[in-house]
């Protein structure tokens, strides 16, 4: 049979003691300083050190340029252009975008002022029946087709 060696006494101690203090009382283990700042890979490597997976030497072997990371860099060299072209044709295209919204807006006010017209029209040859046109409807009819006419030339304008 197997005997308990350890005393009520010393289990009570194990379990109050907490993780920090043994590591800090431990000499096995290193602790090296981690800087926010680093970037990724330098941290990785720093945290596979301190977790004995490397070697302080291949660390600093590995800061050279593989040929995986040197292909990597040639493939965003590559699309550096790629990428700027992308940018000034985005920005070509919001450019006729904008343009056509505003081609757009014109065009219906001119549809607007045509049913303007129509309606005046209408107004006009009942009026002529009548004989009662009078010149608050002519300035009216004046106004509407000035407005229209200017439409007209900012549209062609447009395009």
């Amino acid at each position: 049979m197997k005997e308990n060696l350890m005393t009520h006494s010393d289990n009570i101690m194990t379990e109050d003691c907490d993780d920090d203090v043994v590591q800090r009382t431990n000499p096995d283990t290193v602790q090296e300083p981690t800087v926010a700042d680093n970037s990724l890979e330098e941290r990785m490597c720093a945290a596979s050190v301190t977790a004995g997976l490397l070697e302080p030497d291949e660390e600093e072997s590995k800061s050279e340029d593989d040929e995986i990371t040197q292909e990597l860099k040639k493939i965003q060299a590559a699309l550096i252009p790629v990428q700027e072209y992308n940018r000034i044709q985005r920005e070509m295209l919001l450019a006729l975008a904008k343009a056509e919204m505003a081609k757009q807006e014109v065009k219906k006010k001119l549809q607007e002022h045509d049913a303007k017209v129509m309606e005046i029209y209408r107004t006009v040859a009942a009026a002529r029946e009548n004989k009662t046109l009078n010149k608050k409807l002519e300035d009216q009819v004046k106004k509407i087709l000035r407005e229209r006419k200017k439409l007209e030339e900012k549209l062609s304008e447009m395009q």
